[in-house]
């Protein structure tokens, strides 16, 4: 791994992220970016002293968010570059960084939704869509993960394909964890032998023995993790994304975005390639 990015706008939430990284650096001997942005609107849709208000106004936000960077650095002494970045698009802007500074791994904090689906989509709104958008793995940290340990990362699949076994053997590697695969047996889907077989047999091919395998019943996804969990004690989750976008997250099953949203634990969520 050579690089880590943790975008930053100087809550509980982003120091619990950056210190989580710290740890994944000791670990790795990788680079830190921390980002910080902005938010300025499209120049092009504003008058003339429109424009002059929003330069006064963020000349000042500026200036601040450079001071509370600096203390920021101050507290935490494993980054190796930072970026300051005005941007009227938050996940334009995160998308670019991680394809212009070659990023393995972006680290942001959410914080566990108790609302409706619809809403729950709008409040993480942009780890949310960094987490579906990303074309490498994002970790999401909580409020309570101050002190992280990556003992136990529980994988959630039906285990098809091969990309579930690298992503298995880059966690392992990165969490140095016991790997636990969890297959949710939903009601009228396949049993769950087949699946968990399959990925026995790829796993043992690959020579990783540091695994358990599971399966529970359940309506859903979230539910068979939640039910999953009262009993086990997991420190990471592990799950694809398929990338869909925000309508169809809200008309159709999301699991990975339900655990996100719903789940307090930290995520790791990695895109699903067709």
């Amino acid at each position: 791994m050579r690089s880590i990015l943790v975008p930053v706008d100087f809550t509980e939430l982003s120091t619990i992220a950056l210190t989580t990284a710290e740890q994944l650096c000791e670990k790795m001997n990788t680079k830190i970016i921390i980002l910080a942005m902005n938010k300025v609107p499209s120049l092009a849709t504003l008058t003339k002293s429109e424009n002059l208000y929003v330069s006064v106004h963020k000349n000042k936000e500026v200036k601040e968010k450079e001071e509370l960077l600096s203390q920021f650095k101050e507290n935490h002494d494993l980054y190796q570059e930072t970026l300051h970045i005005n941007t009227s698009d938050f996940v334009k802007t995160i998308l670019n960084i991680i394809h212009e500074y070659t990023i393995d791994l972006v680290v942001m904090g959410a914080k566990v939704s108790t609302q409706s689906k619809l809403k729950g989509i709008f409040s993480n709104s942009l780890t949310e869509e960094i987490s579906v958008k990303s074309p490498v793995p994002v970790l999401v940290v909580r409020n309570d993960n101050n002190h992280l340990t990556f003992k136990n990362v529980l994988f959630v699949s039906d285990f098809k394909g091969e990309q579930y076994l690298r992503e298995i053997q880059h966690a392992q590697k990165l969490f140095s964890s016991t790997v636990h695969l969890l297959n949710v047996n939903l009601k009228g889907g396949e049993g769950e032998s087949d699946a968990l077989l399959s990925a026995e047999v790829s796993l043992q091919k690959h020579n990783i023995f540091d695994y358990h395998t599971h399966s529970v019943e359940a309506e859903s996804v979230e539910q068979g993790v939640m039910k999953f969990l009262d009993k086990n004690f997991i420190d990471i989750i592990a799950i694809g994304t398929e990338g869909k976008d925000k309508l169809q997250r809200l008309l159709e099953d999301c699991p990975s975005m339900d655990l996100l949203n719903h789940v307090d634990k930290p995520t790791y969520i990695f895109p699903l390639h067709a």
